[in-house]
């Protein structure tokens, strides 16, 4: 990418070596240099992974939040007049860093859909695995072997019936009775774990708000009956917390679905698990634990 650099220029190549966010405020030399090669090279397709992890990585390492909000910008101007088109995911969402580290992120992305990916329903896990023993060549499969998969997975997110289907596979069985054994010896160990650390850590990252946090989670999860708590019950419990996350309560629980702890249903004004897994990982903490 040579207009990064114009030939020359001793100025801007002290200024590049600075830091990352100097490469990307408008005030660059070659700034508007970026933007005509972007439209010159026509419809472009981006794709960040895990963007809320990149910015919260820029923080922790002495960004300022208008560094952050500059290189949204940045991207936002790509969208709007450089015909850039954008995929930013994360599996974590942005409201943390607009609430613990205040960045204004809103006004950067008002422009795109956000799209949540929730667990699938049975019949599509069970398309899907179809599919996959389809597009392997294996021949003797079974729609039997499909749905036992998706009965003994612990959640019906593809990474979880992917992994289930290739230990089934593996172990060369073709009997529905055997794979729940496959899927809790070989898949659920490791796989479910590793998505109890990643809660953890979200957990933790709530900093002064982890005790309301806790409270809110063990509420929605339930030790018993149905899994899901109102936004009333939520009210109350926080109250008992204290005032304060009382009167955050709109922010932490837009914090919490969209760090994929709950779903929030605000037409009945319930808030309940995002997944199967979120109140096995509650109720195995002292703190999730009732009565």
């Amino acid at each position: 990418m040579p207009w990064l650099l114009p030939h020359g220029s001793k100025e801007l190549s002290v200024q590049a070596k600075q830091d990352f966010v100097s490469e990307f405020r408008h005030s660059a030399v070659w700034a508007g240099d970026i933007a005509a090669a972007l439209k010159e090279a026509g419809p472009i397709v981006l794709m960040i992974d895990e963007l809320p992890f990149m910015m919260r990585n820029m923080i922790t390492r002495g960004y300022k939040p208008a560094d952050v909000e500059s290189f949204l910008a940045t991207l936002r101007g790509w969208r709007m007049n450089c015909d850039v088109r954008m995929l930013l995911s994360g599996s974590i969402g942005l409201a943390q860093l607009a609430r613990i580290e205040k960045v204004h992120v809103a006004d950067h992305i008002a422009d795109m859909r956000p799209v949540r990916l929730p667990p699938l329903k049975d019949d599509a896990g069970i398309e899907m695995i179809d599919a996959l023993a389809r597009g392997e060549g294996v021949m003797d499969w079974t729609r039997s072997l499909s749905e036992a998969i998706v009965q003994a997975s612990a959640e019906t997110w593809p990474i979880f019936l992917q992994f289930g289907f290739d230990e089934v596979r593996r172990d060369g069985t073709r009997d529905p009775a055997s794979v729940r054994a496959i899927i809790e010896r070989e898949v659920r160990p490791a796989l479910d774990e590793t998505f109890y650390k990643q809660f953890a850590t979200r957990l933790a990252r709530y900093n002064k708000d982890e005790t309301a946090a806790r409270a809110i989670l063990s509420t929605v999860a339930g030790a018993a009956g149905e899994q899901f708590a109102t936004f009333e019950t939520i009210d109350n419990i926080l109250k008992k917390v204290d005032k304060a996350s009382l009167k955050k309560r709109d922010d932490l629980l837009e914090a919490r679905s969209e760090d994929d702890f709950i779903d929030l249903d605000t037409t009945s004004q319930i808030a309940k698990p995002a997944s199967r897994l979120v109140p096995i990982w509650v109720r195995a903490r002292a703190w999730g634990r009732q009565g």
